[in-house]
C-alpha cells in the first residue's frame, strides 16, 4: 500500500499525482481472495492497536470501513490436515512464536534460533506460518525475547482493540484509490516501470523527472516534476533495481 499512500499523501499537499502500478492490482503484498465466497486476506488483514495514537484509525473511520474487535485469544488455530489445535496445543504455539521466557535469547538471526529452538516444529507447515509472522532483518542478531518485547512494546503503546476487517484489507486498499481518483488523482495498473531519469537543478534552473514505463505493450515517457518509487524491502536486497549516475 505504500504507492496509493504516499500517492494520497502528495496529492493532499496540492500536488498534481499519476500514480503507476506494474500488477493488474493495487495493494502489493495486501491482496484479499474472494473466490470461495467471502474475503480471505493473504497479507495485512489485522488492524492492531485501533487507538488515536494508530493513523490507520483514523483513515479505517473516516473512510467508514466494517470492522470487529477480535483479540487474538479468539482466534482458531489449524494444522495443515485441517485439524483444529486444542487448548495445550494453542498454549504451546503461541509459546514458540510469542512468548519465549528470558534466557532463550540467541546470537544469530532470529529465524536461526527459532529452527534451533524446536526443528520438528519449524520444519512443519504450521511453523512455517508461524515464521512468516515475524519481520526477519538478514543478518540481524535479534533474539526471540527482544523481538517479543518490541511487539509487545508496540501494542502496549498504541492500545485499543484489534480491529478485524470484515470485508478484507482490499477494502481499506480501495477505499484509498477511490478518494484518490475522486479527487482528480490517476491510476494506471499494468504500467511496468523500466527507467527513471532525472536532473539536478541549479539556481534558477529547474528540470523535471522523465519516466519510461509500458502500456498496453508500448513504450511510455512521461515527464514529472517529481518522482517517489515505492517498491517492497526485498527489490533493493535482491538488488533488482539498477541505479546509475553520480548523484546516487
Amino acid at each position: 500500500m505504500g504507492g496509493i499512500s504516499a500517492a494520497g499523501k502528495l496529492q493532499a499537499e496540492g500536488h498534481s499525482v499519476t500514480l503507476l502500478e506494474g500488477r493488474d492490482r493495487l495493494g502489493g503484498r495486501t491482496w484479499t481472495d474472494t473466490s470461495l465466497g467471502f474475503p480471505a486476506d493473504f497479507g495485512a488483514s489485522w488492524v492492531h492497536g485501533a487507538s488515536v495514537q494508530n493513523p490507520l484509525t483514523a483513515v479505517v473511520q473516516g473512510l467508514n470501513l466494517r470492522t470487529e474487535d477480535h483479540p487474538d485469544k479468539q482466534l482458531c488455530r489449524y494444522d495443515k490436515d485441517g485439524v483444529k489445535y486444542n487448548a495445550n496445543q494453542v498454549a504451546k504455539w503461541e509459546l514458540w512464536c510469542w512468548d519465549a521466557e528470558p534466557g532463550h535469547g540467541a546470537t544469530g538471526t532470529l529465524e536461526q534460533f527459532l529452527r534451533s529452538y524446536d526443528p520438528a516444529f519449524f520444519n512443519t507447515v504450521e511453523g512455517e506460518m508461524c515464521l512468516a509472522g515475524w519481520d526477519f532483518n538478514e543478518g540481524s542478531a535479534v533474539d526471540l525475547v527482544s523481538a517479543a518485547k518490541i511487539y509487545q512494546s508496540e501494542v502496549e503503546e498504541t492500545g485499543g482493540p484489534e480491529w478485524l476487517m470484515l470485508d478484507g484489507y482490499v477494502s481499506l486498499v480501495n477505499g484509498l484509490v477511490q478518494r484518490f481518483q475522486s479527487a482528480g488523482g490517476t491510476v494506471k495498473t499494468g504500467a511496468k516501470v523500466t527507467q527513471v531519469e532525472y536532473c539536478m537543478g541549479f539556481g534558477d534552473v529547474s528540470c523535471t523527472a522523465n519516466v519510461t514505463y509500458t502500456e498496453n505493450g508500448s513504450s511510455v515517457t512521461q515527464s514529472a516534476d517529481a518522482v517517489v518509487v515505492a517498491v517492497p524491502l526485498g527489490v533493493p536486497r535482491r538488488q533488482r533495481l539498477a541505479p546509475s549516475g553520480d548523484d546516487l
